[in-house]
C-alpha cells in the first residue's frame, strides 16, 4: 500500500516560483527510495517543516543540507542515515564540472560551473578564473581559504595570478557556506575595490560570483557597480 504524503508537505509553497507541491512530493518519495522506507521519509519531512512557518521547497532543502552535515538525522536509523549521506556525497561528486580550460565565458553561468567545486565548502574560499582576449578560460585557482563567515582576498594575489597565466581579464568568486547567495556589505566593497584596481591596471574584471551548494549569483547582474 502506498503511503500518502502528509498535507503539510503537499501545501509547500516556493515563494520564488509558485506552488511546488510536486517538487516536494518527489523529494519525499526520492528519499524514501534511497533509505528504503517511505514512512521514515515522511517523518524526516515533518522535521524539516516548522510549525507556523510558510514552508517553501527552498528552505526545506536548505534544512535538509544542514541535517546531512550532522552525525545523526532525526527519525532515521543509522543505516538509513548512512544511505542518505552516501547518496548526497554521490550527487555532489556528479555535480562537479569537468576541467573548463578553453571554454568561452560568454555568460556568467559558464564561469559559475568552474567554481561549483568550492560551493559545497564549510569554510569560505576565494577563487579566480583567468581568461584570454577571447574570454577563453586559461586557468582556475583558489587563492585563499578563510572561516565559515569570511575569507580574505588581496588584489595583489589576484592580479599576480592573472599575469602569471597570461590572462587579460578575469572572473572572481567566493562561496557562502550559509547557503545565501546575497552579497554582503563586505562583498560589495571588495568588488568595488577590485573594479578600481582592474581599471587602473587595464585588466577587466568581468564578474564577481557568489556560489553556494551548487547554486550561484552574479554581483554584476544584481548591482550597478559595473555601470559606474
Amino acid at each position: 500500500m502506498t503511503e500518502a504524503i502528509p498535507k503539510q508537505v503537499m501545501n509547500v509553497r516556493d515563494t520564488e516560483v509558485g506552488y511546488s507541491a510536486q517538487t516536494t512530493n518527489s523529494l519525499a518519495e526520492l528519499i524514501g527510495e534511497i533509505i528504503g522506507s517511505q514512512k521514515a521519509s515522511l517523518r524526516l519531512m515533518d522535521e524539516l517543516i516548522i510549525a507556523g512557518e510558510t514552508a517553501t521547497s527552498n528552505n526545506i532543502k536548505a534544512r535538509l543540507r544542514v541535517l546531512l552535515s550532522q552525525t545523526n538525522i532525526p527519525g532515521l536509523t543509522e543505516k538509513q542515515t548512512c544511505s542518505l549521506k552516501a547518496a548526497w556525497t554521490l550527487a555532489k561528486e556528479l555535480h562537479l564540472p569537468e576541467d573548463g580550460k578553453g571554454k568561452v565565458v560568454d555568460d556568467p553561468s559558464v564561469a559559475a560551473q568552474a567554481f561549483l567545486p568550492i560551493s559545497w565548502g564549510s569554510v569560505e574560499k576565494f577563487g579566480v578564473l583567468t581568461l584570454d582576449t577571447k574570454h577563453r578560460i586559461l586557468s582556475s585557482a583558489v587563492l585563499s581559504v578563510g572561516t565559515a563567515t569570511e575569507t580574505i582576498a588581496h588584489p595583489r594575489d589576484i592580479f599576480s595570478r592573472v599575469l602569471r597565466t597570461g590572462g587579460t581579464r578575469f572572473v572572481v568568486a567566493h562561496n557562502h557556506p550559509s547557503g545565501s547567495l546575497d552579497p554582503s556589505k563586505e562583498d560589495i566593497e571588495l568588488t568595488r575595490h577590485l573594479l578600481e584596481c582592474s581599471k587602473n591596471m587595464d585588466i577587466p574584471m568581468l564578474d564577481h560570483l557568489i556560489v553556494s551548494q551548487g547554486r550561484w549569483s552574479s554581483i554584476r547582474q544584481t548591482t550597478d557597480l559595473w555601470a559606474k
